[in-house]
């Protein structure tokens, strides 16, 4: 995770050096020496990750090289903050205080020249301690190894659950086309894939069906030459092996190409079955696929992986008939009640008085197989009373994360897999309180916030983002909780060990530190800290966090802000959308200059300073009150305009926004929410003044007609509108093309035939919400009802 710390930091000085080169203007050189540096380290970083479980000297240097890196950020934020604060001074200040600018010149130079040097000497270390920098680690494949024995044992101990699993894959395996096919089963770390395909390899009817069986474990570190000999070995039989050997040498003296044709030689007359176990990319099947004949008598490969890219790739590149894989599924209540049973009286009945508090402990393991095993066995040698018990109810995942278990180390080979982009966006997972259903365009704003999200070419950030969730959906790491009408995922969850997994690796990286209002620790040096707080003794059932940089105390919720503007200039994430907070937006809100994420919600909230147009750095302003209150914000400030870099703009409306005689546009808006429709808006949707913007809620203030639907017709990216409240639409002369999904909230009979015909002649739109007080039905939404297009709500 420090590489992808000193990673993110070197694409901000990049940013930094081709967006803001005015602010840095008198230490550019400096800056640019300090990239130089940093991506001498991240080399080296990224090139010792295998070696920092097993050295300590390796993790205290990279832990100072991360701790530098945090530092060179802090330096070159505040001198923007200062340099800012002196562009924004009228003429006489300014001449007044050149000297303060100078001064502040001189500091961040000298600071960042003292960056340079610590990071030269820490870098220089690593030879001092003979920490040598190598392309591969081989202790990493050795540790993995280590894992992989402990892991069968644990899978499989016991069996439970996977009859019905068993059946359906046996099934491909044994019957239907005589091709040469591909079977995959695909699940998150601790399931059980490997225990599945090693019944299934050892079922009667597979062994007689098949001439040839094989079992070959690949793992992240493998080697193609070993993989080819293994595969060899375990489906020749020795006398066979013999005629491969050429002129006394060994199979060590055969290549990769000699491998693949004696192993695919000794195959392509027999029916066979050799079970990848572990896969990890999908080179491995690129590499190793060509040793396998294609005979049409029915063989099999069973792949197992955590990454359902990797059995999509190699189902596509092989089978002629689509065989989607097979998605291991958590254990429900039973069937994890069942296999802790067995694991802890192997045998005998679980004497009542401990079933309940058993089934408490086993519900702690969300059904995942792995954790259930490991706990089993630490009870079964326990003295098995109410009281041993009691001690593991709350401690379920303290116990699990200790050296002496091997689950966290299972689960964290999947963290390990991600790419350096992903690694951060993952952590970032452990925010969240336990068991919480997250709203993923709140998550991808944050994402977007934070500087995680990478720039591709002119594709837009928020699509980027759902790539990066879609990537740690595919390797299992995040789970679907519901979708869109478009297809798309509107919340998903996190397992809870593997969100344990995120807050253990955020806390060693200083990356995030999660605190409770049972557990305020004392102010660290994490870069993150998010408060899950509750009314009551269940945290987890009145959820609700915050999440800023360096935030060091809790106070009463009314001072959070001002506390915030005063204290923690640096901050760029404020999340308090939960907190049920009341006050309002300070004015000394301008200070918080680096402010990217704004999220509050407050029953008094009804003006908007214009302090807050001074954020000049504004990604998302999120200013919607779930609670409903007699405040409204019902005009925003005329300095809006000024947030160029303003995205997702939330309020609950209806709001007023400012018009603007000049041509001045907010190019990045992508969301506009609880605008007041009126003369001006539509003027402003007419002339584009929000190009971009992909997602619309208006509401009516009057019951007047109105030509909006029109007006829309600019946006050539909008993609989702809703209108609320009475209105009347005259109809448009023609509808955007794009549009993917229109709700309508509105009174009976409000809507013109002409405005019906146009909704009814959609052929875009993925999903049309109509909700009305009419009980019947416009023949021309009978239409688009017919074609899927449209949802009626009662």
């Amino acid at each position: 995770m420090a590489d992808a710390v000193v990673t993110f930091l070197l694409q901000n000085l990049t940013q930094l050096l081709s967006q803001e080169s005015n602010l840095l203007a008198g230490v550019e050189d400096q800056v640019k020496l300090l990239k130089n540096e940093l991506s001498l380290v991240n080399v080296f970083l990224q090139n010792t990750e295998g070696k920092r479980h097993d050295s300590g000297l390796v993790k205290e240097l990279v832990n100072q090289i991360r701790d530098v890196a945090y530092e060179a950020e802090d330096v070159i934020d505040t001198f923007i903050i200062t340099m800012t604060k002196h562009s924004k001074r009228s003429k006489p200040r300014k001449v007044i205080h050149f000297f303060d600018k100078a001064i502040a010149l001189h500091e961040v130079a000298h600071k960042i020249e003292s960056i340079k040097n610590l990071i030269k000497e820490t870098y220089n270390n690593r030879s001092k301690y003979g920490i040598e920098i190598a392309e591969s680690s081989g202790g990493d494949a050795e540790a993995e190894e280590i894992l992989h024995r402990r892991r069968r044992y644990v899978e499989e101990d016991h069996v439970v659950g996977f009859g019905h699993d068993t059946e359906a894959l046996v099934k491909q395996l044994i019957e239907g086309n005589l091709q040469h096919d591909v079977v995959s089963i695909i699940g998150m770390g601790g399931l059980g894939k490997t225990t599945l395909a090693r019944k299934i390899y050892n079922n009667n009817n597979v062994k007689n069906y098949f001439d040839v069986q094989g079992w070959v474990y690949v793992s992240q570190e493998y080697r193609i030459k070993d993989l080819l000999l293994e595969i060899l070995k375990n489906v020749t039989p020795m006398p066979k092996l013999k005629k491969f050997i050429k002129n006394g040498e060994g199979l060590q003296d055969l290549n990769d190409d000699e491998l693949k044709s004696a192993l695919f030689h000794y195959l392509k007359d027999k029916r066979y079955l050799l079970v990848m176990d572990d896969i990890w990319k999908t080179e491995v099947w690129n590499e190793v696929s060509t040793a396998f004949p294609k005979n049409l008598n029915g063989s099999r490969i069973l792949i197992t992986s955590r990454i359902k890219e990797v059995a999509l790739h190699a189902s596509s590149h092989n089978n002629s008939i689509y065989i989607p894989p097979y998605e291991l599924q958590l254990l429900d209540q039973d069937k994890s009640w069942e296999l802790f049973s067995k694991k802890v009286f192997r045998g005998d009945t679980c004497p009542l008085e401990l079933e309940t508090l058993g089934r408490q402990i086993v519900e702690s393991c969300h059904g995942l197989p792995l954790a259930i095993v490991v706990l089993g066995g630490f009870l079964a040698n326990k003295e098995k009373t109410h009281r041993t018990w009691l001690k593991l109810i709350g401690h379920v995942n303290w116990y699990l994360d200790q050296n002496k278990s091997f689950c966290r180390d299972i689960l964290a080979l999947s963290y390990n897999h991600l790419s350096q982009h992903l690694k951060p966006c993952f952590l970032y997972f452990g925010i969240y309180p336990k068991d919480f259903e997250i709203p993923v365009m709140q998550l991808i704003r944050l994402w977007i916030a934070e500087g995680f999200i990478q720039q591709t070419g002119s594709r837009n950030m928020e699509d980027v983002a759902e790539d990066y969730l879609e990537e740690l959906i595919d390797q299992n790491l995040i789970q679907i909780a519901t979708k869109r009408l478009d297809g798309g995922v509107k919340t998903c969850r996190i397992h809870d060990l593997l969100r344990h997994l995120c807050i253990s690796v955020s806390a060693e990286e200083k990356f995030l530190e999660v605190r409770s209002n049972i557990n305020l620790s004392p102010t660290s040096k994490s870069r993150r800290i998010s408060i899950h707080s509750a009314n009551h003794p269940d945290i987890s059932s009145n959820p609700c966090f915050e999440e800023v940089v360096k935030l060091e105390s809790p106070l009463d919720k009314s001072n959070y802000l001002k506390w915030l503007c005063e204290t923690n200039k640096l901050v760029r994430v404020v999340e308090l959308s939960t907190m049920g907070i009341c006050c309002l937006i300070p004015n000394k809100i301008e200070n918080l200059i680096l402010l990217r994420y704004l999220s509050i919600q407050s029953g008094e909230l009804h003006v908007i300073p214009d302090s807050i147009c001074s954020l000049w750095n504004l990604e998302t302003l999120d200013l919607r009150n779930s609670e409903r209150t007699n405040y409204k914000i019902k005009c925003l400030p005329k300095g809006i305009w000024k947030l160029q870099k303003l995205r997702h703009l939330y309020l609950d409306g209806p709001t007023s926004l400012p018009t603007t005689d000049n041509t001045v546009t907010l190019p990045n808006l992508q969301v506009l929410t609880g605008i007041a429709i009126n003369e001006d808006i539509e003027s402003l949707f007419a002339k584009a003044r929000f190009p971009n913007v992909r997602k619309l809620e208006l509401h009516s203030i009057r019951w007047t007609e109105s030509g909006l639907l029109s007006s829309l017709h600019p946006l050539r990216h909008l993609q989702t509108l809703k209108i609320y409240e009475l209105i009347l639409l005259s109809s448009p002369t023609s509808f955007h093309l794009t549009l993917t999904k229109i709700t309508i909230f509105v009174g009976a009979n409000l809507f013109g035939g002409g405005v019906m015909r146009v909704l009814g002649s959609l052929t875009n739109s993925g999903g049309a919400t109509y909700r009305s007080g009419c009980s019947q039905e416009h023949p021309d939404l009978k239409k688009l009802k017919k074609k899927k297009k449209i949802l009626f709500l009662s």
